[in-house]
């Protein structure tokens, strides 16, 4: 008998579980790889010609305020300055999606 009510609670559970959150859930996940997309696709045209294309990125795991600080106090980054956070919040989110590279010793 206490199984069957194990049962009924679980059941009872997952039915108040609404559908539209899950639909929120695929909501975010499509818009932030919307997000990654836009920002693999800005940093091909904006960062690439210093820092190598975004598969082998010389700046994985940036993040947005790392890249704000270049942008604002190394001078050689200071055209880049008209991008808007919403911008570098892309190339950001795209940045953290490169893994970190191994350190390379040298013998």
């Amino acid at each position: 008998m206490n199984r069957l009510y194990i049962l009924i609670f679980i059941i009872s559970c997952a039915l108040a579980i609404p559908a539209s959150s899950f639909a929120d859930d695929s909501k975010q996940i499509s818009g932030q790889s919307e997000q990654v997309e836009k920002g693999i696709s800005l940093y091909e045209q904006f960062c690439a010609n210093c820092h190598k294309g975004f598969a082998k990125t010389t700046k994985p795991q940036r993040s947005l305020n790392r890249l704000r600080s270049a942008i604002e106090y190394i001078p050689a980054k200071k055209f880049l300055d008209f991008l808007s956070d919403e911008q570098l919040a892309a190339i950001a989110s795209a940045l953290r999606t490169v893994p970190l590279k191994a350190a390379s010793h040298k013998k």
